[in-house]
């Protein structure tokens, strides 16, 4: 197996969560070849914030073999990608994009005209980062419901930034029957869960879906981000638990981003609202450009080999690791 690496930077247009900087975040492109004439591409993008080994971590350990998660699917999406190449034909053939959430930036202040525009579109679902203060937290909540309104569906994400007393203020002060989960509210514990009341508000369980999944107090929703999980075994597994599976980008590059859609398309329906209208998230590039959403299903690049994309692979400049 051969590798190359591209660089990218990746500019946030606001502040994405409580835990990320509004700078700019670096990821790699990958070309890997795994037989002569069979090479496919992926994305590589972590977040150490989260927990992730750092970039350059990532790359050496994907030419080791010592695998990251961040590295097994991207490994496991360039493999893919290269088998359609090989054969001259797009992964996208006869596949469908489930919808989206419209992702609120700056949820604290965010843009009322972005979110008018993304209701006049026809999103029926909001997610939002949470900072972890209960009562501004609470304070945030009430903003956005008078801003969607009633109709529509909440998610909120606190990132494991409550613990139980913090959770326990924040419910008490929040009330909203279209809330549809609560992720990660607290840091998750194999033997306890969330450690909070699951019957005060849905809840979803996002880094350690692995984990939960299995476990006989598991959320009745996991968050599957294909980009750093297993997400076949975590779909077979959710259906056959009967467990709400959400498809959702890593906030990676337009080639994360559309593997995270392939995925979604791949995985057996009855499928949930995803989250993979992340782009808008950042400041345009050559591969985000490509990619737009007519209401709340994104659309891809379908032309091309593979995941699509050709002509900007070939143009970019790889280097050998």
């Amino acid at each position: 197996m051969r590798l190359w690496v591209s660089p990218y930077e990746l500019v946030p247009r606001g502040k994405i969560s409580e835990l990320a900087a509004a700078r700019p975040r670096r990821g790699v492109l990958l070309k890997i070849e795994f037989d002569r004439d069979k090479i496919g591409y992926a994305d590589l993008f972590p977040w150490t914030e989260l927990g992730d080994e750092p970039l350059l971590e990532q790359i050496n350990r994907l030419k080791t073999g010592e695998y990251t998660a961040l590295g097994r699917s991207s490994l496991a999406f360039a493999r893919r990608d290269a088998e359609a190449r090989a054969q001259g034909i797009s992964l996208w053939d006869g596949l469908e994009i489930p919808a989206s959430h419209f992702l609120i930036l700056n949820s604290e202040t965010p843009d009322h005209t972005e979110i008018d525009r993304a209701l006049e579109a026809g999103f029926t679902h909001f997610k939002a980062k949470l900072p972890p203060e209960p009562a501004r937290a609470a304070r945030i909540v009430h903003q956005l419901v008078e801003w969607i309104g009633p109709r529509r569906k909440l998610r909120l994400d606190f990132n494991s930034g409550l613990n139980a007393g913090g959770y326990a203020q924040f419910a008490n002060e929040v009330e909203f029957p279209r809330l549809d989960f609560i992720e990660d509210p607290t840091p998750w514990n194999p033997e306890s869960g969330f450690r909070v009341p699951a019957d005060t508000f849905p809840l979803a369980v996002d880094r350690e879906s692995a984990l939960a999944i299995e476990s006989p107090i598991c959320p009745r929703v996991i968050i599957v981000k294909p980009a750093a999980q297993e997400w076949e075994y975590l779909a077979a597994r959710a259906k056959k638990h009967k467990i709400r599976a959400v498809f959702t980008s890593y906030l990676d590059h337009p080639m994360g981003q559309a593997f995270a859609a392939l995925a979604a398309a791949l995985a057996a329906p009855p499928l949930e609202i995803a989250g993979l209208i992340s782009h808008p998230a950042y400041a345009a590039n050559a591969f985000s450009e490509l990619l737009s959403y007519q209401g709340p299903k994104l659309i891809v690049p379908r032309e091309g080999t593979g995941i699509g994309f050709d002509d900007l692979l070939e143009k970019r400049r790889w280097k050998l690791v």
